[in-house]
C-alpha cells in the first residue's frame, strides 16, 4: 500500500468519525454529488445494493473517492494533507469552510494547475488576474525585518519625487497628500507646473511644507516639465508620481530598503489599476526581463525609481518624442544596470482616459504612436539582451558576510530560512504564556477547530500551565525561553500569521515584537487580565500594538472591553466584537418534574471570582445546597471562612477535569451562581465561558452586573443580575431564582439557551479570525444623488464615516455618484479622497439607482456586495458586515439578504401581475406559471449581494430604474431559483413602511434604514444598551415602570405592558400587519389599540375582561382577521380543546391568525398540541431584549403561512 493510502487509512482509523446530520445536509443541498457520474466511475458501487449516495457518505469519503468529475478528492487531500490528518471527507471540508476559505479545487483526471508551484512565465502580464498576495507578503515581512536592522541609516536616505502637471487643480492634492503621508520623510517634492492656467499655482503653494518645491515654465510638454525637475534633483534616489495617481504610505521605504540592500540600480513595484466606472481594479506588475519590455512596455513611471547618478549617466527625458517617453527612459535606464521588480502593490494608478493627462494632452493619432514604437525600438535593438539578463540577476556582493537580493529572483531572501512546503498559504502561530491551561478552555477550543478544519497551527507558549488540561488533539507545541527562541521557529515553520489570545504578556513581549521582525501580519485577543489588571493596563501597551500596520484586529468580548479599548487607543476600525470560542452543548440537560435548591459554582478559587460573597451568602440561605468545584490560592481562605460560619450547607469539591463530571454536576444543580467581581489589582472576567455553557445547558444563572456579562444575561429574562461585592444584592438574586415557579423557569431556559447560542458558539470566532487573516474583502457601495432641493451631505458624510469606524473585513468603498452638484462631490473628495479604498466612480448623468448600483458592483471583485442607502442608512455596531456575510455564508444557495418582508397586496406571485411596474419586468412567465406560490422580497436600504449570483443572472432593472427595483430584483432572483434570506439584525423599511422603523429597532440591530444623522444618536443609545426603547410609540429613557404585577414593565409614555411590545414586534416582523388585516382581541393595555389603529384601521381592540373565553371570539370571527389574546387564565373548560382547535384551524386555514400569550393552563396546552398536530401551523416565539424588555414568557402565533426560520424563536 502506497503512502498516501496508508496514512489515509491510519487517519480515518484514529478519527473514528461518523456521518453527521450536518455532513449529509450539506452534501445533499449542495447538488455536489453526481450519482450517475460516481456509479459509473466506480463499478463496485451497483453491486454494494447501497443508494450510490449513502455508499458515498459510508464508504467512498473514505476510500478519498471523487463525488463528482469537476472535484478530485484524493487532490485536494494531498494538497490540504491537514484535511486528510483529521479523517475528513474533504468535499464536505471544501463546502463547508474551504470554498468560503479560497481553497483550491481540480477536476478529477486533470493536470495540475499552474498555482500547484510559482515559476517564471516568458509571458509578461501587463494585467494580473489573480495577485500572489502570499508572495507579496513574505517580500513585505523580509524589507521589514532589513530595515528594523538599519532603521537611522534607511530613514536619513535623501529621495526627490518628480511630479510634472498641467491644470490639474481638481485631482493634484490627493498625489501631494499620499506624498506627505509616506513613513519615509527624508525626501523634496519637485513639482514641475507646464504653464497651468487654473488654480493649481495657488493650491500647492498653500501647502506649508519646505520640502516641497514649486516651478513654473511655459507650455513646453511632460518630457520638458519632467527634465526641470531632474535639473532640481539632488537625493541619492528618484522617484516619480504624475498628479491623477497616487502611492500607499510605504512605498518610498519600501523600494529604498529593497535597492539599498539588494545592491540595484532601478527598481518597480507593481500598481493596482482603476479603469473606471463599470470595470473592475487590475494589478499591473511582473518580473523584470529588459528583451520582454522592448516588445512592450509594462514597467510604470509612477511605479519606478532609480539612482540619481543615472540621470548624468543615461541622460533625461527626450523631448524630440511626443509620446512613449517614460518607455524610452525606463529602456535606457534598465539596459546596463541592476534593475528588478519589486513584487507588493505601492502605487494606486488612474487608468481611466482622460485627456486632460499631461501624458495624454498632447495629442497622437495611431500612425504617430506606431512610429513613435519604431523609433523607440530603433534606438535600442542591438543591445545584448543576455548581457542585460546577467546584469539584471547578478547580485552584488560587497563582502563574503554581506548578503544581497538576487534581483530578478526576490524569493532569493528566503534563503536565510529553511522552506517547508505547505499545503495552504495560511500558516498560524498561536503565542500564549502559559500551555494548556484548564482555565483557557476557549484557546484549546479555537485551536481544536482550527486543526480540525485542516489548518496548519502551531502553538508556542513560555510557560507550562500550572493546572494542565487534557490536549485531546493533534498539534504540535513549542515551549521557548523567549522573543529570541519564538522568532527562530516562527522562521524556521514559516508562519505567516500570529494570534494571541492574551493581550499581556504573550503579545505585549512575544507576539508583536515577532511580528514586526518577520513582517507578518497579527491579532490579538483582548478581555481579561491582560486588559484589567491595573499593572498590565499600564505596561501592555495594546493602543501601540493595535495601531501597528501589521496588526489586522482586536477581538474583544463586548461593549465594556470595547469601551476600554477604544480609551486605550485602539483605532476602532480594528475591533472585532466576538466572544471567545466555546464548543456549546448542542442539548440542555433533562430536568425532573421537582426543583430542589441546589447550588453549582465551577470556578477559580481567585479574588476575581467573588466566591467569598456565596460563602457568605449561603450563610443567609440554609434551605439550600451550595457546592463550589476548583482549584487555586484561595481555596484555604475559604475553608477557613466556612469555618467560620459554621456553614453545613457549602461544599467544597475538587477540580472537574473531565466533561462528563462537569454534565453531572450541572444535571444535578437546581442554580449555577457566579458571584464576579473587580479584584483590588483590576482583575476582572470579560466574559466567564463557564456562564455559556451553563446557560446553553438550560440551567438557570445567577451572576454579577459586571464587565461584558449584561450583554449576556439580561436580568429576568435569560438569568439574575446582582450588584458585584454586594451580599444583599446576591441574597435577592439567589432567592428569586430558587422561589421561581416552574413556568417562569421553563421559559427562562428556553430564552438562556437560545440566547447562548446565538451569542457565541464555535464556528463564529474562527470564521471571525479567519476573516481577518486571509485579509477576505468586502465591497460596500452607495449610490449618490445631491443637488439642489435634494440635499444632504452632511448625512450622506456621517454614513460613510461610519463605514469606516465599525467595518472590520478589508473592505472598499465604491460610491457611484448620478451627476450630482459639483459642491457635494468636492465635499467627499475632501472627505474621503485620499483614502486608498475610498473609489468614486462619477457618471455622467442621473442613471437612477438601479443601473447606477450595477456600475457600482461591477467595479468591485470580492465575493459580497453590500448596499447602503447613501442618505438613510446608517451602521450602529462594531462587525456589522460579518453579520451579513456570516448569514450568506451560512447559505450556498443565497442571492440575497437583508430584511425580507411580504409586500401589501402582493403576498402571492399572482398578485405581483397587477403591480404598477410589472409589465417591465423580467421573468414575467414566471409569476403566471405560479400564481398561488408565496413572495417576499428583501427591501432596498440595505441588501447583501452575492457576486456570483450577480455575474449569472444579471444586475438590477435598466427599466425599473427606482420605485420598486428591489421588488423587481427579488422577483427575478427568485425566478432564477435563487435564494433570498432575512438576515437577523438587519432593519430596512420605507418612510411609507407601517409599521415603522420603531417597531423593529433594539439591542441586536446593527443597521437601519430610513434614519438621519440628528435622529442616530438615539439608535446609538438603544443598541448600547444606555436607554430603554418603547417599540410602539418610539419613548427612550432611563427605564420602564412597573404598573402592576401581570403588565410587568410599562412604557412610562404610552403605558404599553411587555406584552404590547412583544406582539407588536412579533406581528411587524411576520409580515401579516402588511395585510391590513382586521384585529380583534382583549388586552391588557389600550397602548396597542392605539399602535394597531394607524396600521390596521379596522381594529376593535378591547381591555381584559370583554371576554372570558376563547371559542366565542373564534366563532366569531371574520375570515382572514387577526385575532390577539393577552390573558393571565381563561375560563375555558379544558373540555372545550378539541372545539377551539376545530374552529381555530377552521380559522387559520381561512387565512387568520391568532396571536395567544403563553400561558400554563391546560386548556392552552391542549389547544397548542391539538392546532400543531393537525396542521403545525403554530410556532412559539420568545424575544430577548433589554433595551425594550418584552414579554419573558413567549406567545403563541397560529398564522396560515409557516413562519421562516428567521422568525420561530427570535432573539433580537
Amino acid at each position: 500500500m502506497g503512502e498516501f493510502w496508508t496514512r489515509l487509512y491510519e487517519c480515518h482509523l484514529a478519527a473514528k468519525r461518523s456521518i453527521t446530520a450536518e455532513h449529509k445536509m450539506i452534501m445533499e443541498r449542495s447538488s455536489f454529488f453526481d450519482a450517475d457520474w460516481y456509479t459509473s466511475t466506480y463499478p463496485d458501487v451497483p453491486s454494494s445494493g447501497l443508494d450510490p449516495f449513502h455508499h458515498y457518505l459510508w464508504l467512498g469519503a473514505r476510500l478519498a473517492r471523487s463525488p463528482n468529475p469537476m472535484f478530485d478528492a484524493q487532490w485536494y487531500l494531498r494538497r490540504y494533507p491537514q484535511v486528510l490528518e483529521h479523517g475528513m471527507d474533504p468535499a464536505f471540508h471544501y463546502l463547508k469552510w474551504g470554498r468560503a476559505e479560497g481553497r483550491k479545487i481540480r477536476a478529477v483526471g486533470k493536470a495540475a494547475p499552474y498555482y500547484e508551484g510559482r515559476g517564471r512565465s516568458r509571458h509578461i502580464e501587463r494585467r494580473i488576474a489573480e495577485w500572489d498576495a502570499e508572495r507579496e507578503g513574505n517580500f513585505l515581512g523580509l524589507v521589514s525585518r532589513r530595515y528594523s536592522e538599519d532603521t537611522t541609516r534607511y530613514d536619513q536616505i535623501p529621495v526627490c519625487i518628480v511630479m510634472p502637471t498641467y491644470n490639474r487643480a481638481h485631482c493634484i492634492l490627493n498625489a501631494i497628500n499620499s506624498v506627505l503621508a509616506q513613513t519615509h520623510v527624508c525626501w523634496k517634492l519637485v513639482i514641475s507646473d507646464d504653464g497651468s492656467d487654473d488654480e493649481t499655482e495657488e493650491l500647492v503653494r498653500s501647502i506649508e511644507d519646505s520640502r516641497i518645491v514649486y516651478i513654473k515654465g511655459q507650455r513646453a510638454g511632460v518630457s520638458a516639465a519632467r527634465n526641470a525637475a531632474l535639473a532640481k534633483c539632488d537625493g541619492e534616489y528618484t522617484f516619480y508620481l504624475d498628479t491623477d495617481n497616487t502611492w500607499l504610505p510605504d512605498f518610498v521605504r519600501t523600494m529604498l530598503v529593497f535597492m539599498e540592500f539588494g545592491g540595484l540600480d532601478a527598481a518597480y513595484s507593481a500598481a493596482l489599476c482603476f479603469p473606471g466606472a463599470g470595470k473592475r481594479p487590475y494589478t499591473r506588475g511582473d518580473d523584470f526581463e529588459w528583451s520582454a519590455c522592448l516588445k512592450q512596455n509594462y514597467v510604470d513611471m509612477n511605479c519606478f525609481a532609480h539612482r540619481t547618478d543615472l540621470i548624468e549617466k543615461h541622460g533625461t527625458f527626450d523631448q524630440s518624442l511626443t509620446r512613449l517617453v517614460d518607455w524610452d527612459l525606463i529602456l535606457r535606464y534598465t539596459r546596463r544596470c541592476r534593475a528588478a521588480f519589486a513584487p507588493f502593490i505601492g502605487v494606486h494608478y488612474d487608468d481611466y482616459p482622460k485627456l486632460d493627462r499631461i501624458t495624454l494632452s498632447e495629442y497622437a493619432s495611431k500612425q504617430q504612436l506606431d512610429d513613435a514604437m519604431q523609433r523607440i525600438r530603433a534606438k535600442h535593438e542591438g543591445f545584448d539582451a543576455d548581457e542585460t539578463r546577467r546584469l539584471a540577476i547578478r547580485p552584488m556582493a560587497e563582502g563574503a558576510m554581506q548578503r544581497r537580493f538576487v534581483p530578478a529572483v526576490v524569493e532569493a531572501l528566503l534563503e536565510e530560512v529553511e522552506v517547508i512546503p505547505s499545503s495552504d498559504p495560511l500558516r498560524i502561530g498561536y503565542v500564549l504564556w502559559d500551555w494548556p491551561a484548564l482555565s483557557q478552555t476557549f484557546v484549546l477550543t479555537e485551536i481544536r477547530s482550527l486543526c480540525e478544519r485542516g489548518f496548519d497551527v502551531k502553538v508556542y507558549y513560555r510557560v507550562w500551565a500550572d493546572q494542565p488540561a487534557d490536549v485531546n488533539f493533534p498539534v504540535d507545541a513549542y515551549q521557548v525561553a523567549g522573543e529570541d527562541e519564538l522568532l527562530a521557529l516562527c522562521k524556521a515553520h514559516q508562519r505567516t500569521c500570529l494570534h494571541s489570545p492574551f493581550v499581556y504578556p504573550a503579545a505585549t513581549l512575544m507576539t508583536w515584537p515577532v511580528a514586526e521582525q518577520l513582517g507578518v501580519p497579527f491579532t490579538l485577543m483582548a478581555g481579561g487580565v491582560d486588559v484589567a489588571h491595573y499593572e498590565n493596563i499600564k505596561r501592555n501597551r495594546v493602543g501601540e500594538m493595535a495601531s501597528s500596520e501589521l496588526c489586522l484586529g482586536v477581538v474583544t468580548l463586548g461593549s465594556f472591553h470595547r469601551d476600554l479599548l477604544l480609551e486605550c487607543g485602539v483605532p476602532s476600525h480594528k475591533l472585532i466584537l466576538e466572544r471567545q470560542s466555546v464548543d456549546l452543548p448542542a442539548a440542555p440537560l433533562p430536568r425532573g418534574d421537582q426543583r430542589g435548591k441546589r447550588v453549582l459554582c465551577v470556578a477559580r478559587f481567585i479574588e476575581k471570582k467573588g466566591i467569598e460573597y456565596l460563602i457568605q451568602a449561603a450563610a443567609r440561605i440554609p434551605d439550600a445546597e451550595f457546592i463550589v468545584h476548583g482549584y487555586g490560592p484561595l481555596r484555604t481562605q475559604y475553608e477557613k471562612l466556612i469555618a467560620e460560619l459554621g456553614l453545613v450547607n457549602f461544599t467544597i469539591g475538587e477540580p472537574l477535569n473531565a466533561r462528563e463530571q462537569l454534565l453531572a454536576a450541572y444535571e444535578a444543580a437546581d442554580v449555577f451562581a457566579l458571584p464576579c467581581v473587580r479584584a483590588a489589582n483590576g482583575d476582572l472576567d470579560g466574559l466567564p465561558t463557564v456562564l455559556l455553557e451553563t446557560m446553553a445547558l438550560g440551567l438557570p444563572v445567577v451572576t454579577s452586573d459586571i464587565a461584558n456579562t449584561p450583554d449576556l444575561v439580561v436580568d429576568g429574562v435569560t438569568g439574575y443580575l446582582c450588584q458585584p461585592g454586594d451580599v444583599d444584592s446576591l441574597v435577592a438574586a439567589l432567592r428569586r431564582s430558587l422561589d421561581a415557579g416552574e413556568s417562569e423557569i421553563r421559559s427562562m431556559s428556553e430564552l438562556a439557551i437560545r440566547r447562548a447560542h446565538g451569542y457565541a458558539g464555535l464556528g463564529r470566532t474562527v470564521d471571525a479570525l479567519l476573516a481577518r487573516w486571509r485579509r477576505r474583502p468586502i465591497d460596500i457601495f452607495l449610490v449618490t444623488f445631491d443637488v439642489p432641493g435634494y440635499e444632504n451631505v452632511q448625512d450622506t458624510i456621517e454614513i460613510i464615516r461610519r463605514i469606516y469606524r465599525f467595518t472590520v473585513m478589508d473592505f472598499n468603498v465604491y460610491v457611484a455618484d448620478n451627476n450630482s452638484s459639483v459642491s457635494f462631490k468636492d465635499a467627499l473628495r475632501r472627505e474621503f479622497g485620499a483614502l486608498p479604498n475610498f473609489h468614486f466612480v462619477e457618471l455622467e448623468e442621473n442613471l437612477f439607482c438601479g443601473p447606477a448600483s450595477n456600475k457600482a458592483i461591477a467595479a468591485g471583485q470580492s465575493e459580497y456586495a453590500i448596499y447602503l442607502c447613501s442618505k438613510e442608512g446608517f451602521i450602529l455596531r462594531h462587525g456589522w458586515e460579518l453579520q451579513m456575510v456570516r448569514a450568506m455564508d451560512a447559505d450556498p444557495d443565497a442571492a440575497l439578504g437583508g430584511y425580507l418582508v411580504e409586500l401589501p397586496g402582493y403576498r402571492k406571485l399572482g398578485q405581483l401581475t397587477g403591480y404598477p411596474s410589472f409589465a417591465s419586468w423580467r421573468s414575467q412567465e414566471y409569476a403566471r406559471q405560479y400564481p398561488e406560490a408565496g413572495f417576499k422580497h428583501v427591501q432596498g436600504g440595505i441588501f447583501i449581494l452575492r457576486r456570483s449570483a450577480y455575474e449569472a443572472h444579471g444586475g438590477f432593472s435598466d427599466v425599473v430604474v427606482h420605485n420598486g427595483m428591489d421588488v423587481e430584483y427579488s422577483y427575478y432572483l427568485q425566478s432564477k431559483g435563487c435564494r433570498l434570506i432575512d438576515i437577523s439584525g438587519v432593519a430596512a423599511v420605507t418612510v411609507k413602511t407601517l409599521p415603522q422603523l420603531r417597531s423593529l429597532v433594539d439591542e441586536h440591530t446593527f443597521v437601519v434604514h430610513p434614519s438621519s444623522k440628528a435622529d442616530v444618536p438615539i439608535l446609538d443609545g438603544i443598541v448600547g444598551r444606555k436607554h430603554r426603547h418603547c417599540n410602539l410609540c418610539g419613548w427612550h429613557g432611563s427605564s420602564f415602570v412597573r404598573s402592576n404585577a401581570d403588565s410587568g414593565e410599562a412604557c412610562p409614555q404610552c403605558l404599553a405592558s411587555s406584552f404590547d411590545r412583544t406582539a407588536y414586534r412579533v406581528l411587524s416582523q411576520s409580515g401579516f400587519l402588511q395585510t391590513r388585516p382586521k384585529v380583534v382581541g382583549v388586552v391588557k393595555t389600550d397602548a396597542l389599540a392605539r399602535a394597531m389603529s394607524i396600521v390596521c384601521p379596522r381594529q376593535q381592540l378591547s381591555m381584559l375582561g370583554a371576554a372570558d373565553s376563547l371559542c366565542p371570539m373564534l366563532k366569531a370571527a371574520e375570515s382572514g382577521s387577526l385575532l390577539i389574546a393577552d390573558h393571565v387564565e381563561w375560563q375555558d373548560p379544558v373540555g372545550d380543546a378539541p372545539e377551539a382547535v376545530r374552529l381555530l384551524e377552521r380559522h387559520i386555514l381561512g387565512g387568520g391568525a391568532l396571536l395567544l400569550a403563553d400561558v400554563e393552563t391546560p386548556f392552552v396546552r391542549a389547544l397548542v398540541d391539538g392546532v400543531r398536530a393537525s396542521t403545525g401551523l403554530v410556532t412559539r416565539i420568545t424575544l430577548v431584549s433589554d433595551a425594550s424588555r418584552f414579554d419573558t414568557r413567549a406567545v403563541h402565533f397560529f398564522y396560515g403561512v409557516p413562519l421562516s426560520a428567521d422568525l420561530q424563536g427570535i432573539d433580537g
